[in-house]
């Protein structure tokens, strides 16, 4: 008898366990599934596939809940190479240089010796630079000849073919405007302001 209620009381123990270490699994992935669902459904950057589900295996789980909450809120990188940063890139060399030298007084040129220095190399660095719009005036000036003996002809020197006939635009300004409004998409009343012009002139041009 006492045999018997040895063996039902150490049972019972077993199953106990058992049944503990089986709600602390279903509490862990329970826990798992929450922080799926979160994911899948919840901020765009925070989502991940469904196919992405299948990843996590039942028999390979944590058998204790906080291993389980360790593992998620650990992130394992892995290593990668990166290249080495070689400073700034250089200024394309298709763009047009200006030299500005800028070089020592002739007092400074001379050594605390006594002795004069001497150039031995020079010190490049680049900057880019840029020439804001400039509006100014073309006058043309046609010659107009005429003969003295006859005074029957007279010539004049013809103008440049035009864009638009009689328009006071030339044709820099004219593309100027063009791209300014339809490529850079900025309104004529904007650039009437930009080249300090009265209106309607800006309008007028392109009309």
């Amino acid at each position: 008898m006492n045999t018997n209620t040895a063996y039902q009381e150490k049972t019972k123990t077993e199953l106990l366990d058992i049944i503990s270490s089986q709600a602390q699994q279903i509490d862990a992935l329970s826990e798992i599934v929450r922080i799926l669902k979160y994911r899948q459904f919840g901020r765009k950057s925070e989502a991940v596939s469904p196919e992405q589900i299948s990843l996590f295996n039942e028999a390979e789980l944590p058998k204790k809940a906080a291993d389980i909450e360790q593992a998620d809120q650990e992130i394992h990188i892995p290593s990668h190479t990166r290249k080495k940063s070689v400073g700034r890139k250089p200024i394309p060399d298709y763009l047009p240089r200006e030299q500005c030298i800028h070089d020592l007084s002739e007092s400074e040129k001379i050594c605390t010796c006594g002795h004069a220095l001497t150039h031995i190399k020079d010190e490049k660095s680049e900057q880019l630079e840029i020439i804001p719009a400039k509006v100014y005036v073309i006058q043309h000036i046609r010659k107009k000849y005429a003969c003295r003996q006859c005074e029957e002809t007279i010539k004049t020197a013809p103008m440049p073919a035009q864009p638009i006939p009689r328009s006071i635009a030339a044709p820099g300004l004219l593309s100027h405007i063009l791209v300014s409004k339809f490529q850079d998409h900025l309104p004529l009343h904007r650039q009437e302001k930009r080249l300090c012009c009265r209106k309607p002139t800006s309008a007028n041009l392109v009309c």
